[in-house]
């Protein structure tokens, strides 16, 4: 009944190395990853390293292997970024314990809250020749869709946890846009072929931007297109259910304090 983040901390804190390496459990590292990480950590300025997970060819589909490069970084080279998944991260122990670990209260995207808040610290890395292989991507779009909708679960609140950032806005507004746009549509199919009409050109755009970008790591338009498509459906299916829980939270919080004030 506790959060991954709390797994984590558990075994973080417990550590007495000085560097902490995460990995998720359907994750296969290389037999470099902790050389490469620790060529990363020669600065003192860098105080996280690591990299999106690849799949294996032989074990995956198409599907699969889409997303993975999706995910990845365009350009190949050592960069500097903002945050990066816990199924591949090597963390400065000093610098984690100093912000107190992984927010236990996130169920998701607490991995994107920490990397946040070491980022304030130093230098946090992508480095793409620190190889990771995730074994169990979803190998269909219904599985797809069910594992988005879960890592978007805390989208909004693990923003606000950390402070919301102008980079974090695409990531927060494009779901949004993109499930009030059918939102738009479908009143429109009942009442104005005008709202219907600009509910399904938004719909359309947000995805659309999104496929443009991403044919550079994968030149599959109708694959690229369809990902997105469902990608975005899950993320906005989430953000409403997150977007109704705070406010059920807040109204809650505001009847007890006038309660306690009556």
């Amino acid at each position: 009944r506790r959060t991954i983040g709390y797994s984590r901390n558990t075994g973080a804190f417990a550590c007495e190395a000085d560097l902490i390496a995460f990995l998720d459990a359907d994750c296969l590292p290389d037999r470099a990853w902790l050389r490469r990480a620790a060529q990363d950590f020669a600065s003192p300025n860098v105080v996280a390293a690591g990299s999106y997970p690849s799949v294996l060819a032989c074990e995956s589909n198409a599907l699969q292997r889409a997303w993975a490069a999706l995910c990845r970084k365009e350009d190949s080279g050592v960069q500097c970024v903002d945050w990066l998944p816990t199924a591949n991260l090597v963390v400065r122990a000093d610098c984690f314990e100093a912000i107190g670990g992984f927010n236990e209260t996130l169920t998701t995207c607490e991995d994107v809250d920490l990397g946040y808040r070491l980022r304030a610290r130093g230098a946090v890395l992508y480095d793409p020749e620190m190889i990771v292989h995730r074994l169990r991507e979803p190998g269909s779009f219904r599985a797809f869709f069910r594992k988005e909708v879960w890592h978007a679960k805390n989208n909004i609140a693990g923003s606000l946890s950390h402070g919301l950032r102008l980079s974090e806005l695409p990531s927060l507004i494009a779901p949004l846009a993109f499930g009030v746009a059918w939102l738009l549509a479908l009143i429109g199919a009942f009442w104005s072929p005008t709202l219907l009409a600009v509910g399904l050109l938004t719909a359309a755009l947000v995805p659309g931007l999104y496929t443009v970008r991403g044919l550079r790591r994968c030149p599959n338009l109708p694959l690229v297109l369809a990902i997105y498509c469902v990608y975005f459906a899950a993320r906005a299916y989430a953000s409403f259910g997150e977007l109704i829980h705070l406010l059920v939270c807040w109204s809650r919080r505001s009847a007890s304090a006038a309660a306690s004030r009556g």
